[in-house]
């Protein structure tokens, strides 16, 4: 797939695509300054900030996904610009990622990888809790903050199988190799399939009740 970036100058190229409503911007976390390369070709980027080519593609298929299939121009089906915040340090940001509710954020794994918090599933779900909030904006704890997650989760998955026809796997992060909750089994992750079932508890957290 090609990854639309801007140039600013003579071999300089930066991981922004105007070419999706008000653009798509993905920038290093620590200052928020951009990627840069001196080559269209952004295959050449070793990690950590190679994480941040995937957060980009991850980002601009996720917009497709809703333009294409609901006409749904960004987020706020306005063309809001989308920020994505890549290599994000710090206890929070460990094995995480988030939607803070101006921006992603994306952690690194931890174990000394490099590799970042940026499948395609994942960048699916954070946008997912942007559409959230500009449509029937959930509160995000107890049981609404579960249908909160689970819809994240759904719409993550079908952003994957949508531009990844070849990678159907139900379990949440597999393009990483890293799995954490599984749709086809939430059982297998301590999770409910059922309201009121095994692992189920009102209060429980909103990752838990997302199953």
């Amino acid at each position: 797939q090609t990854i639309h970036s801007d140039q600013t100058g003579v071999n300089a190229f930066r991981l922004r695509d105007y070419t999706r409503g008000n653009g798509i911007i993905t920038r290093k976390a620590k200052g928020q300054v951009d990627f840069t390369n001196t080559s269209a070709n952004w295959t050449t980027l070793a990690l950590p900030d190679q994480n941040g080519l995937d957060a980009h593609y991850g980002v601009e298929m996720t917009y497709d996904y809703y333009k294409v299939n609901f006409n749904r121009n960004s987020i706020d089906n306005n063309g809001i610009a989308l920020y994505s915040n890549v290599n994000k340090k710090g206890f929070l940001y460990k094995d995480n990622a988030s939607w803070d509710g101006n921006a992603m954020n994306y952690g690194i794994r931890s174990g000394g990888s490099q590799k970042g918090v940026t499948g395609i599933d994942v960048t699916g779900h954070e946008l997912t809790h942007g559409v959230t909030q500009y449509t029937c904006n959930l509160v995000y704890s107890g049981e609404s903050g579960g249908m909160n997650e689970s819809l994240s989760d759904i719409m993550g998955k079908s952003v994957q199988f949508w531009a990844k026809p070849a990678d159907k796997d139900w379990r949440l992060s597999n393009d990483m190799a890293w799995f954490i909750r599984n749709m086809s089994n939430p059982n297998a992750y301590s999770q409910p399939d059922t309201y009121g079932g095994t692992f189920w508890k009102s209060n429980a957290d909103v990752h838990i009740l997302s199953g």
